[in-house]
């Protein structure tokens, strides 16, 4: 006899289905233009022999679809520089395609109020024309950006909750460290002498020195906020680092 979880052997999240209410909250973002034409399909009837990581680790890295989620692959980017993390988030030896236990479920784990929480997933995936309408690996094989995107939003409520946001929150949820921003509003004009250029962090050492003394240890990334125009302004420049080693 059939639960409401699963149909024909495979898991259906009776959670976060594959329903409108999945992907949107309160329409407030571009996405509700998608209302009607998105279908949910599993990898297995999007491609053939799909695979959670490529074999190639150049195709593993994230691609951004339609929804505004950058930086949550920016953080899914320092993934896979750092196995341990990557183990972590996705925990191996879960049952794939072509597996005979394979049943359509996986569990990706976040850190959210200081302990790993985990969250299941069917891995219907949401589609328009039988193609990933959301971030994708580059490999079109493989899944594994698609489907912690999709654990994301579960954790979120929706997909169009992850519509913009801060890169600095999602690497301490795919890390469980911590993250320190330096906010460089007011930065010198380059057409400025250099030594009038020079970024210092709060203790007075200069970014430069910084960045060499991190560049092991830590993820740094950085953001460049835009006016309202959309036009770029001199700032800020957001810089954040993660310790990898934990």
């Amino acid at each position: 006899m059939e639960t409401e979880s699963e149909h024909h052997g495979m898991f259906v999240d009776p959670d976060f289905p594959a329903e409108e209410s999945s992907l949107f909250c309160d329409y407030t973002t571009p996405l509700p233009k998608l209302l009607g034409d998105v279908t949910w399909l599993r990898p297995q009837e999007i491609c053939k022999q799909p695979q959670l990581f490529p074999d190639d680790p150049v195709e593993a890295h994230p691609k951004q679809g339609i929804l505004g989620d950058c930086w949550l692959l920016c953080a899914c980017s320092m993934l896979l520089k750092n196995q341990h993390l990557l183990n972590k988030v996705f925990p191996p030896e879960q049952p794939l395609w072509g597996d005979r236990v394979y049943h359509g479920e996986f569990r990706v784990q976040f850190w959210q109020n200081g302990r790993w929480i985990e969250v299941r997933v069917d891995d219907q995936l949401p589609c328009i024309n039988d193609t990933l309408c959301f971030s994708r690996c580059q490999s079109p094989r493989a899944f594994w950006v698609a489907l912690l995107e999709k654990a994301y939003a579960k954790l979120h409520g929706s997909y169009e909750r992850l519509w913009a946001g801060q890169v600095c929150e999602a690497v301490v949820d795919l890390s469980g460290t911590i993250a320190v921003r330096w906010n460089l509003k007011g930065a010198e004009s380059p057409q400025q002498p250099n030594d009038s250029q020079t970024q210092h962090t709060p203790n007075g050492m200069r970014l430069s020195e910084l960045s060499l003394e991190l560049k092991e240890r830590c993820a740094i990334g950085c953001c460049v906020h835009s006016a309202p125009t959309g036009e770029r302004r001199k700032q800020p420049l957001t810089f954040f680092s993660s310790p990898n080693r934990v």
